[in-house]
């Protein structure tokens, strides 16, 4: 009996603590609370620790492997329509030029692009851009239909602002002659991957080159012609018959700048594709100074109407003939005596009258409006060489020479400075100033004596 009480007292107590332990239950979350495993613990580890490491491991491994040349895109065809291989690109070189676009093939690239993200996030704006001779372009980013997957971006090589002096750098001082450039990328500002990938650059487009340097040509022809034949550089003054009038030096610099300029203007163009904003402020000056000095020396010609003067200067043309016929007829004689007899003292008052029958012609030519030679012509007026003619002439020169060298270095028209402009502007000044009281031409409806021979 003992034992049987002992046995229901312990069942009891058994009863008492399972309804205990369902009440605790019942008063639980109903939700089980699962235990991670150790595999995924040690993924949101892994996971969480590759989050934290700005910039990313292996940007050292990162390279270029591959650059090539994407055909253009015919609408027509809905085909890409590529160039004819050249010799260098039988090499497996690519040839590119300025506005192609070619595929970057990259080893690494999600490296590339976990430190791009990794700059962004903490505030940097900064993207993946095209190195070419390890100088970044910094707006010539990558654009569809660049695959990241396939490691591969396109980059379209187009010329902005913000990456005219890169351009300026691999286009200046152009050549026929391809240049090769060596392709990589990088994250703007910083430094460009590794690459071993080359391209030949062309600077000049041979198409283009062809077809400009033809229009250029002729116009430059067809002006040499017209100046030869006419007198399109010459003063506008009446000559004597078989004589032609003397070259003008205000027309002649107004055909310098002019030229100068649209050969400049074609060369940027033709290399840059900048056909509308490569004019500048300095190119409207020197060709309104050019304009200004042809304008302004016609319109002094043309106010020489004193008849007094010109009656004069006809005068002293006919006598400056007298004494040249006269020398001519000294010299004659002088010169069968010096054949005969060898005298020195005759030989040498030969060479003296030679040299004064010259000065007396170059006047004579001056006053008649006859013309002597170009140099002679626009630096020299009847009273001989001026210094105010030497002085526009030099500056003309000068500045046109370093104008030349400015597009050809730079590929840009130069911004000369005001004080430079303005020394333009005071010698062209001063030439027309002198020019007026130049002795007058003689008066058309007064013949002129015929020109003396040679």
């Amino acid at each position: 009996m003992r034992r049987l009480r002992t046995l229901n007292r312990a069942l009891v107590v058994f009863g008492l603590a399972l309804v205990m332990a369902g009440t605790a239950a019942a008063w639980q979350d109903p939700t089980p609370t699962p235990t991670p495993t150790p595999t995924a613990a040690a993924e949101d580890q892994e996971q969480q620790g590759q989050e934290e490491k700005c910039p990313p491991e292996g940007l050292k491994d990162v390279q270029v492997t591959k650059v090539r040349l994407v055909p253009p895109f015919d609408e027509k065809t809905e085909k890409a329509t590529p160039r004819p291989a050249s010799g260098k690109e039988k090499k497996n070189l690519p040839v590119v030029e300025l506005r192609d676009t070619i595929a970057v093939t990259i080893q690494g690239l999600d490296v590339l692009l976990a430190q791009e993200r990794c700059l962004q996030e903490n505030g940097e704006e900064r993207s993946i851009v095209l190195y070419l001779d390890r100088r970044p372009l910094p707006d010539v980013v990558a654009q569809p239909p660049s695959d990241p997957s396939q490691n591969v971006l396109m980059f379209p090589l187009s010329r902005t602002e913000d990456s005219r002096d890169v351009w300026t750098y691999l286009l200046g001082r152009p050549r026929l002659r391809d240049r090769e450039v060596e392709v990589s990328i990088g994250i703007d500002d910083q430094f460009a991957v590794k690459s071993n990938a080359l391209v030949y650059l062309r600077v000049i487009p041979r198409g283009w080159f062809s077809f400009w340097v033809l229009i250029f040509g002729i116009f430059a022809v067809g002006f040499f012609l017209l100046a030869r034949r006419s007198d399109l550089l010459r003063d506008p003054v009446t000559a004597p018959a078989g004589a032609r009038p003397p070259y003008s030096l205000a027309r002649w610099q107004a055909a310098w700048w002019f030229f100068l300029i649209l050969a400049s203007y074609l060369l940027i163009g033709m290399v840059t594709g900048d056909f509308s904003t490569s004019m500048t402020g300095t190119v409207l000056v020197l060709l309104g100074i050019s304009a200004g000095t042809a304008a302004g020396s016609a319109f002094i010609d043309a106010s020489k109407t004193n008849r007094t003067s010109q009656a004069q200067d006809v005068a002293r043309a006919q006598v400056l003939w007298k004494q040249i016929e006269d020398l001519d007829a000294k010299n004659a004689t002088l010169e069968a005596e010096v054949r005969t007899s060898g005298d020195q003292a005759k030989a040498q008052k030969l060479a003296d009258n030679e040299a004064l029958r010259k000065e007396k012609l170059s006047i004579y030519s001056k006053l008649t409006n006859q013309s002597e030679s170009f140099l002679l012509d626009v630096l020299s007026d009847s009273n001989g060489v001026n210094f105010h003619r030497f002085q526009a002439l030099a500056w003309t020169v000068v500045l046109g020479f370093i104008f030349v060298g400015h597009v050809f270095r730079d590929l840009a028209m130069p911004q000369f400075s005001e004080t430079l402009l303005g020394l333009m502007g005071i010698s062209s000044g001063t030439y027309l100033s002198l020019k007026i009281p130049e002795n007058p031409s003689p008066d058309p409806a007064q013949p002129n004596p015929p020109a003396p021979p040679e």
